[in-house]
């Protein structure tokens, strides 16, 4: 049975996924423009590791709210 969750930790879900969709998409973009050729595909590699780091900050955010629950 799927408990209720609480309406501030849902909010708090919601930006997070928002946020994390929004960095991937980033993340996303660099990579597709560092396979052209005429691109600086060091700094736009160098973009795209930051992106992914933030993505899993993010992710861990995610996964600490959501275990909140288990506890």
């Amino acid at each position: 049975m799927i408990e209720p969750m609480d309406r501030q930790k849902r909010e708090d879900l919601m930006d997070l996924y928002a946020e994390l969709h929004l960095v991937c998409g980033r993340a996303a973009a660099l990579l597709r423009l560092a396979g052209k050729q005429d691109a600086p595909e060091d700094d736009l590699l160098r973009r795209f590791q930051e992106y992914d780091a933030l993505a899993a900050s993010i992710w861990d955010r995610i996964t600490a709210l959501r275990n909140d629950d288990a506890e």
